[in-house]
């Protein structure tokens, strides 16, 4: 627990003012929102925007891990998650309004009216006339990121004119302490429902801006230095002014040691394979195998095929604690044999490769 008792929670997890939680954020905890990037489309340049260069300014669109070539593909990997929401991001979704409210529309004509998304946007392209579409598609969250004072004015139409639950969701730069206490103000005068601070992160994408702009970065981390410290500050300041929006920050080690992970357990649990032997972190296993190519060896391995040994893809899969009972009638067949460690996407991405013929 952090030293100060006004704060709630664990550095390395996640820090709160309140027991409270945006419900975007409550789902997200437990792994059950999946990741929409509808568009890497944006008309800012954020110097510290992590999004990768392959996918920002390009009008593209990825579910999770995976790169979809329709927007029609969109509810099938989801499901896969086993997802009880999304969030929708970026890019600015609201830079692609046609194709961000068809995806809206299609995954609440799919899942129903209780599958809940947010949307990330700085609030530039927002209009009424997008705001009421938004609305009638059924939002359920807007995440604002305002980059200046002017783009504020975005957050309090939403206030007056919508439905949508609302709140700001920034990533917490050291040395920008007055700025999240003036939103977090604004936000409590005007009903919004949360402040979300996001450690800084360095990426592929960023690097070079933010050194070159004299930003350290934490040893041993994708973390940038202060930014904890920032936060932290922030909300005790915040306390002590008697702001009570619950104002939360999100350590980047959460997202890859939590988050991720489970919502790759939620994913195994309707998408793993007889062979396929699940870890805690997450992630599948199984052996490969390949045999030589005589008589008595195919003969072998055909009586062991729906039992032990699994074919797909003109590949032998093993389940890892089957290996040494299959290895015992077949030691000298085996060609090759390798443990796969993989991500539970579509395409099962290979983590880790080990050769395990002579090791196990």
């Amino acid at each position: 627990m952090v030293e100060n008792k006004v704060l709630l929670g664990q550095r390395d997890i996640a820090l709160s003012t309140t027991s409270k939680f945006a419900t975007g954020c409550t789902l997200c905890f437990g792994g059950a929102k999946s990741i929409i990037f509808v568009t890497g489309l944006c008309k800012e340049n954020c110097y510290y925007c992590p999004v990768n260069r392959e996918l920002l300014y390009r009008d593209v669109i990825k579910v999770n891990e995976k790169f979809v070539n329709s927007i029609e593909e969109v509810p099938s990997e989801i499901a896969r998650s086993n997802s009880k929401g999304a969030s929708v991001t970026g890019g600015d979704p609201l830079a692609a309004p046609r194709k961000t409210i068809e995806v809206i529309n299609l995954l609440k004509s799919v899942f129903g009216s209780g599958f809940h998304i947010h949307l990330y946007t700085t609030g530039r392209d927002l209009t009424m006339e997008l705001l009421r579409s938004l609305d009638r598609a059924g939002l359920d969250e807007i995440r604002f990121h305002p980059l200046s004072r002017d783009y504020l004015r975005k957050i309090e139409i939403t206030a007056k004119h919508s439905s949508i639950d609302f709140g700001v969701e920034i990533p917490s730069i050291p040395g920008t302490e007055n700025w999240i206490l003036e939103i977090a103000s604004f936000l409590q005068r005007i009903g919004g429902k949360f402040l979300n601070l996001n450690e800084l992160e360095v990426s592929p994408g960023n690097y070079y801006q933010l050194i070159s702009r004299g930003f350290k970065v934490n040893p041993g981390t994708i973390t940038v230095k202060g930014s904890l410290e920032t936060a932290i500050n922030s909300m005790k300041k915040a306390i002590e002014l008697g702001i009570d929006i619950p104002i939360h920050f999100c350590p980047a080690v959460y997202k890859d040691k939590f988050q991720t992970r489970l919502r790759f357990i939620q994913t195994i649990k309707n998408n793993s394979e007889i062979y396929e032997e699940t870890t805690m972190d997450g992630t599948l296993k199984t052996i490969i195998i390949e045999i030589h190519e005589n008589h008595i060896c195919k003969e072998k391995i055909n009586k062991l095929i729906g039992y032990y040994v699994f074919q797909k893809f003109n590949k032998l899969y093993i389940h890892p604690s089957d290996y040494d009972l299959v290895k015992i009638g077949m030691k000298e067949c085996i060609k090759n044999a390798r443990l796969i460690e993989t991500h539970p996407n579509l395409h099962r991405t290979v983590i880790n490769e080990t050769d395990v013929l002579e090791n196990r």
